[in-house]
């Protein structure tokens, strides 16, 4: 329909088990709506927020739930990780003091240091040579992440990426949607649609999308 992203999503995905990387988990909103969408999904879910990770953990997600309090990036490294006082901005990169960004004004709560894995990385590691859904939503981050799954795209092991773009500047070397489109279309996967989109001054200012390989 291209209004309700869980479901297309459950069109997209019609299969038991399916295989879910979730970067930039927060809480584990995104879990609890694949696991009240999908069949039975696997997920492992991904938030260096050490404050957001403990939440996350208090949960109650079942055994098929996998958390992991870390950031996937371009490559394995350590990088400073700032918590802001509205949690859903907190990122890896500094929020963008232009007039455009309405959150140039939001607190910081404290800074860390988080380590840095990367999606094909963890994959090797864990044995996993099929992702059926690679969602990303890193304020800012999300081309990092997918470049650190660049092998895993080549190979086609991932078949379904959900994606945040921003259309205007909220973080310092934020990614471009432009970019990632790019990207994904260059390992033979094609937008579905945009979904979630918010505006600002009458124009699009992000949104989640869709790519799946074709």
């Amino acid at each position: 329909s291209g209004i309700y992203l869980f479901e297309d999503l459950k069109l997209i995905i019609n299969k038991k088990c399916p295989v879910c990387l979730d970067v930039g988990a927060h809480v584990g909103q995104t879990i609890d709506l694949l696991q009240s969408t999908l069949k039975h999904p696997r997920i492992y879910a991904f938030e260096p927020s050490s404050i957001m990770f403990q939440i996350m953990k208090s949960k109650k997600f079942g055994s098929e739930v996998s958390l992991y309090n870390l950031a996937l990036g371009k490559e394995i490294n350590k990088r400073e990780f700032t918590n802001y006082k509205v949690s859903s901005l907190s990122s890896l990169l500094p929020l963008d003091a232009h007039e455009e960004n309405r959150f140039r004004d939001v607190e910081i709560v404290s800074k860390e240091l988080v380590e840095i894995d990367t999606v094909d990385n963890f994959l090797k590691q864990n044995c996993i040579n099929y992702v059926d859904i690679l969602k990303i939503d890193t304020q800012g981050y999300d081309l990092e992440v997918l470049l650190g799954a660049e092998e895993s795209l080549r190979n086609g092991v991932i078949r379904n990426v959900i994606v945040e773009l921003n259309f205007v500047r909220m973080y310092n070397g934020q990614s471009s949607a432009k970019d990632i489109t790019y990207l994904l279309t260059s390992y033979n996967m094609s937008l579905v649609d945009y979904y979630e989109k918010e505006r600002q001054d009458n124009a699009i200012a992000w949104c989640t999308a869709i790519f799946s390989r074709k």
